[in-house]
């Protein structure tokens, strides 16, 4: 029973191993030779995770995927970590922009900027949209900027007579916590 359950834990590591390997792109010394051939790499990386840049963008972009390539090269080559780093869908996207994207909770600034939508008459849950407790979704394919947790849905989809959680129970990052 112990030995079924090793090999099927093994397949799914393996199995979920191979995925992130396809979903990376690999490159050596010679897509780092030259400025062509870091052009080449980063239009076969735009092609292979389906980015799509405006003309005026993709130079800027470039630098910065050119900044990142070296940067995991230099870490894969000297070896001193036991994990490698490969060439994933983040590659034209700097530290601080990932920090800013994904990496930070931002209910407070969505809140400010977005204006409140109107009231529907005779929504059960009228007190709890205005209190701000039932939120939209946003962004959770990357996990960025999620604006709704999911411990305040839940009573509110299974208890009649839901009971409003103070807002700080809602908020599970703070941003001023983070630092680089």
């Amino acid at each position: 029973m112990a030995s079924r359950q090793l090999l099927l834990a093994a397949l799914v590591v393996s199995s979920l191993a191979a995925v992130e390997l396809c979903r990376a792109i690999p490159f050596n010394e010679s897509d780092l030779a030259s400025e062509q051939a870091l052009w080449n790499l980063y239009e076969r990386w735009r092609v292979h995770h389906k980015v799509h840049r405006h003309h005026s963008e993709k130079r800027h972009r470039f630098g910065i995927f050119k900044d990142n390539v070296h940067f995991i090269h230099r870490h894969n080559k000297h070896g001193r970590h036991p994990y490698r780093l490969r060439l994933n869908h983040f590659g034209d996207i700097d530290h601080k922009e990932f920090r800013s994207t994904f990496a930070s909770s931002r209910i407070n600034d969505l809140r400010r900027e977005e204006p409140r939508a109107p009231a529907v008459p005779g929504f059960m849950y009228d007190g709890l949209v205005a209190g701000g407790y039932i939120r939209m979704q946003r962004g959770v394919g990357d996990g960025g900027l999620c604006g709704i947790a999911m411990e305040a849905s839940f009573p509110v989809k299974t208890s009649p007579n839901p009971v409003p959680k103070p807002r700080r129970a809602l908020i599970s990052r703070d941003s001023s916590s983070h630092s680089q």
